[in-house]
């Protein structure tokens, strides 16, 4: 029944009683609920789960929605009581995307919110750093995946995590600029929390934080399997060259903004994507992987690079990127060119849906 889609779980449901409680499970094991409630039917959903403890106990995995623009807030609706009915050790797995405050106490004074073991948190609006540390120090959080896109400017950003988190985390940050206080938070979260994916944005990067920002990446970040930065400005320094010999387990790799050059890729680096107009640089990144495999043995093969995406090169004459992408297939290597693309930055989707199964 868990591979049907919910529209036909549902029809099942009204077809046969005995195909009831099954077509039940698909349907409620993943719970959505959208303060704003633009299909109309919130209402329909809250009654349900209001009156049925039997339905309410199959719930698994719960998203919670909430929006804050005035074009929105009019319609939107208060948390309703079937969240407070919830079996406390039934849900362990929670997506929240919070919009203010408000929601955050609503959210934090649930009963079962205690009880969960996985988080995917994203904060669209300028919190405060206690409103980040009561949600990362959960007492049976052990897998946290979080987003801001707003750095908060109040409270403190020196955020101490508990035991438990330190096996796995997910970090994306986008903000404006990188200043002062997101080189705090990195550190935070660097310094107590297993990191082993990061995710970046912003359009400035301030030159003077860019020795902090290596740094602490350097020191605090050295278990990343997947790190992703994007950056709408053009940087003097290469930084992600100093950085990569201290990311030894680093699979997955996306970057641009001038940021790498000539670095030496880490061996279990597979996935690299990159923005640049330098014929050059995807030219050395390829000479190291023919370097690797020319002198690579079975028991240290070296670089294990197997796809390769480039974006940019708007400048350079198509045969030489067909050129790339020839050698390429003779490396066994995987080639994505978009002449035009911003910095192929690769969604989380797919990661996260590791998590949380699809609606």
């Amino acid at each position: 029944m868990s591979f049907l889609a919910r529209r036909a779980a549902a029809c099942m449901a009204l077809s046969c009683r005995n195909w009831l409680y099954a077509s039940r499970e698909r349907l409620y094991r993943l719970t959505s609920w959208n303060s704003t409630d633009e299909l109309g039917t919130g209402e329909l959903l809250d009654r349900t789960l209001n009156g049925s403890a039997e339905i309410r106990d199959l719930i698994r995995f719960l998203c919670i929605y909430s929006h804050s623009s005035f074009r929105v807030v009019r319609r939107s609706r208060p948390l309703p009581h079937w969240l407070t009915l919830l079996p406390a050790s039934n849900v362990q797995h929670v997506k929240l995307q919070l919009s203010s405050t408000q929601w955050t106490s609503y959210v934090l004074s649930l009963p079962f919110i205690s009880r969960i073991h996985t988080l995917s948190l994203k904060f669209k609006y300028e919190m405060e750093g206690n409103e980040v540390e009561r949600f990362v120090n959960l007492p049976n959080l052990r897998r946290l995946w979080v987003t801001f896109e707003f750095i908060p400017r109040y409270g403190p950003l020196d955020l101490h995590l508990h035991p438990p988190l330190s096996h796995i985390g997910h970090l994306e940050v986008s903000s404006g600029a990188l200043g002062y206080r997101d080189i705090c938070l990195l550190q935070s979260f660097g310094a107590d929390a297993n990191v082993v994916r990061l995710s970046l944005e912003y359009y400035v990067l301030d030159i003077d934080q860019l020795f902090n920002f290596a740094l602490i990446l350097k020191s605090e970040f050295r278990a990343l399997r997947h790190f992703s930065i994007k950056v709408f400005q053009a940087l003097p320094y290469p930084i992600i060259d100093d950085i990569l010999p201290c990311l030894p387990q680093l699979a997955f790799l996306s970057c641009g903004g001038n940021l790498y050059r000539e670095g030496v890729l880490p061996n279990n680096l597979s996935e690299f994507h990159l923005y640049t107009d330098e014929y050059e640089i995807p030219g050395n990144v390829l000479r190291q992987l023919e370097s690797s495999q020319e002198h690579g043995s079975p028991s240290s093969p070296g670089l294990s690079l197997r796809k390769f995406g480039v974006s940019g090169l708007a400048v350079v004459e198509e045969e030489r990127v067909w050129e790339l992408r020839d050698r390429c297939t003779e490396l066994g290597v995987e080639f994505i060119h978009n002449r035009s693309g911003p910095d192929p930055i690769s969604s989380w989707d797919d990661l996260e849906n590791d998590w949380f199964p699809e609606c």
